[in-house]
């Protein structure tokens, strides 16, 4: 009996430690081998597969055609797809199991020319079983899983890239086809589609001016398609707007501008908050500067945009990362730590956790990129870092599974010299309430043998209480 009470004590000190654990114990399970130049992920829930687009496909010179990663998220076992040359993104329809991958030189694997072609994979079959030619090095897509229909960025406004005048083309994913040319603004950025609304809405990171001068920099726009006619209006927002999402619920809309209102770019970060409704806009303070990316968590009203450096607008300082938390309804903030160079985000509005991917992890300067991920609780703004491989970019998540999918542009090399991808699989489940975890030098807290002192055998079908909490070695 009393090596029956031994164990039942133990495993009540254990169950009452569990609770003083980190909030995130979420680690790396896997690293993934993919291709060359491995710089974003789509997943499907449905299916637990996940896509990962290789620019240069297997040929480190960079001169072949691209392919896609297909991972078995049950195994993270890899398969090869080959598609088009410079593919950099990919996007999912989980209800066809279609796969979209832009790329962004077409056919042409020197990437002379910008004629761009999408590759439609079937993900029962992981065969290309379409080709679509589109406009001038398409990088981004985005699509609306409630009328079949993909929208596709295209950057440039002539094959050569000479000028930036954007559009985007609109593909039937019944017949894959092209079936409108919308013309938007320039350099556009990823289109986002409010399926409640069937409307999509492409960030011009160059506002008008298809030269796209750096320097001053011209005051971005939205351009919002109306899916069912394909019609445009154009919104005027910040500098550089880079990165923008939607919540569905309230219908509203939210661009991260890079420069703020500054065409100089030296000044505080911004956001713009667009009414779906009205198309009215308001502009916030967020505390950040160069904002590359940011998420709305429809469920909580959060949005959530990093930012490269805080309080020093031309980043030569300190530039360390930070991300800024907007609430909805206020549009007020609060700014939480990052890594180093946080350039792309995932959100889970199931966990309510966020995921930053930091490229230099938390080397300033930048001088090795080996990779963080901060992942940050969205009810208490607590974080940690977790480390992956070298110069993470844009990833995703599996919100069904809880995993992450974080493509390392550089692999294992954290001077990116070589650009052999892989992706680290995050695990995004915490620890479990009850579990045993070993401690590296063991203690008694409360010793229940005859005569040792500590009040002697616990008597049958009572109980006793110990404070254990800072008692002796333990």
């Amino acid at each position: 009996m009393q090596n029956v009470r031994r164990v039942l004590l133990l495993v009540l000190i254990v169950s009452l430690a569990v609770p003083a654990l980190p909030a995130f114990a979420q680690q790396v399970i896997a690293t993934i081998p993919v291709g060359v130049e491995a710089n974003s992920a789509a997943v499907n829930p449905v299916t637990n597969k996940i896509y990962v687009p290789n620019g240069c496909g297997t040929d480190p010179n960079c001169a072949s055609l691209g392919t896609v990663t297909v991972i078995d998220g049950t195994t993270n076992n890899p398969i090869s797809v080959n598609v088009g040359a410079g593919p950099k993104n990919a996007v999912v329809n989980p209800v066809t199991n279609k796969i979209y991958v832009p790329n962004a030189c077409g056919n042409d694997p020197t990437c002379q020319t910008y004629s761009g072609t999408v590759s439609v994979i079937d993900g029962a079959s992981n065969t290309v079983v379409a080709t679509i030619t589109v406009g001038s090095f398409p990088y981004w897509a985005a699509v609306n899983t409630a009328t079949n229909k993909i929208y596709i960025a295209n950057t440039c406004g002539d094959p050569t890239c000479q000028t930036y005048s954007g559009t985007v083309s609109v593909i039937d994913g019944v017949s894959n086809t092209v079936i409108e040319t919308v013309t938007v603004g320039s350099f556009p950025y990823a289109p986002v589609v409010n399926a409640v609304t069937n409307k999509i809405y492409v960030p011009n990171s160059c506002g008008n001016d298809p030269s796209c001068s750096p320097s001053p920099h011209s005051p971005g726009t939205v351009t919002v398609i109306d899916g069912a006619t394909n019609n445009t209006v154009s919104v005027n927002v910040g500098v550089w707007p880079w990165g923008l999402d939607v919540n569905s619920v309230t219908n509203k809309i939210y661009v991260a501008n890079h420069c703020g209102d500054d065409p100089n770019c030296v000044s505080n970060a911004t956001m713009t908050v667009i009414d779906g409704a009205t198309l009215a806009t308001t502009e916030v303070a967020i505390g950040g500067h160069q904002p590359r990316a940011l998420a709305v968590n429809s469920v909580t009203n959060k949005i959530y945009v990093p930012s490269l450096c805080y309080g020093d607008p031309s980043c030569q300082g300190d530039p360390v990362g930070t991300v800024s938390v907007i609430d909805g309804v206020t549009l007020t903030y609060t700014s939480v730590p990052a890594g180093e160079r946080p350039n792309a985000m995932a959100l889970n509005s199931v966990t309510n956790k966020i995921y930053v991917a930091n490229g230099c992890g938390n080397d300033p300067y930048c001088g090795t990129y080996s990779g963080t991920v901060t992942v940050i609780d969205g009810v208490t703004l607590a974080f940690t870092n977790i480390g992956v491989g070298d110069y993470p970019y844009y990833f995703n998540l599996n919100s069904v599974t809880n995993r992450i999918y974080v493509p390392n542009f550089c692999g294992n090399d954290p001077s990116c010299q070589t650009f052999n991808g892989t992706v680290s699989v995050i695990d995004g489940t915490p620890p479990t309430g009850l579990q045993f975890v070993p401690l590296s030098q063991p203690c008694r807290a409360v010793d229940t043998r005859p005569g040792s002192g500590g009040g002697g055998p616990i008597p049958g079908g009572t109980f006793q209480n110990f404070p254990i909490s800072g008692e002796g070695s333990c």
